[in-house]
């Protein structure tokens, strides 16, 4: 199974980039890299891997992650050219500018938390598309800077921004098990519609059983079963927000449960609400 660190590469004379992606080649695979990342998804739709939390993603979806932070985007309309653009800073342009420039203390918080991966949830979506529309549009660097400036006072502003990460794991490159840990996550990413078999998972990293159970626990401060549920159920919100018309029998089956009873029992013991419940809520 390939598991890779890119090396994302910014020109010597500046400190970000934007690029404007098509994801028609994509492969889904699982990696990091050393820089800031801002993603925004123009005309794609599919799944996404950020550090343990899968959910769909539509048009629109922004997400902004620090660096390391492990991520994947499996493109589901590749007949329909999809896009994508992203904008890539170096680590000094967050961690450095908003200690030393008092007028970008506001980002501060933001970017604590991107360790974590955020999902930002814009209300106008026209005014997102625009705003990265003239930013790739633009020839100059500095008027892409003053653009960016202005992109995160709106993002700063947003009131319903949700960290992805669903471990207490901090990716860190440098350690040899973090390679293991990726091979499990993708390997869940992938498989969790279907029944995930204990030692099918621990045999990737060559571990027995109880071996791996204890490798996890120890890694991620949650156990795998733990960890699978979490994942299911969080995919079946995500469901759930997307369509309202969609039966539950349906979201359940789709989610990777098999008995409707322990989806629901599952459900509102992560939720604390019913599936019914939670759409009502969340609608």
């Amino acid at each position: 199974m390939e598991v890779i660190e890119r090396t994302v590469i910014l020109p010597d004379n500046q400190s970000f980039i934007i690029r404007k992606l098509e994801l028609k080649n994509n492969k889904g695979i699982i990696h990091t890299h050393d820089k800031y990342e801002l993603n925004y998804i123009v005309d794609a739709y599919g799944r996404r891997f950020v550090s343990g939390n899968i959910s769909n993603f539509i048009p629109g979806d922004l997400i902004f992650m620090a660096p390391g932070v492990p991520h994947c985007w499996e493109i589901d309309n590749k007949e329909m050219e999809p896009k994508a653009i992203t904008i890539h800073f170096h680590r000094d342009f967050f961690e450095k500018a908003t200690v030393n420039i008092p007028e970008l203390g506001f980002l501060q918080n933001l970017v604590k938390k991107s360790e974590y991966g955020l999902f930002i949830k814009v209300v106008d979506r026209e005014m997102l598309l625009e705003a990265f529309t003239e930013l790739i549009n633009m020839e100059s660097t500095f008027d892409n800077l003053i653009g960016i400036f202005k992109l995160f006072r709106s993002i700063a502003n947003v009131e319903d921004i949700i960290p992805l990460a669903t471990t207490e794991f901090k990716w860190d490159m440098d350690l040899p098990q973090n390679q293991r840990l990726k091979k499990i996550y993708e390997f869940v990413f992938y498989n969790f519609q279907k029944n995930i078999k204990l030692n099918e998972v621990a045999s990737l990293i060559g571990l027995s059983e109880g071996a791996f159970c204890a490798f996890f626990r120890t890694s991620t401060k949650k156990t795998f079963t733990g960890f699978i549920k979490e994942v299911r159920i969080g995919y079946a919100c995500k469901l759930l927000n997307e369509n309202n018309d969609k039966l539950i029998s349906h979201v359940c089956f789709e989610s990777g449960y098999n008995n409707f009873a322990n989806f629901n029992r599952q459900f509102k013991e992560i939720t604390k609400l019913s599936p019914k419940g939670y759409r009502q809520k969340t609608r």
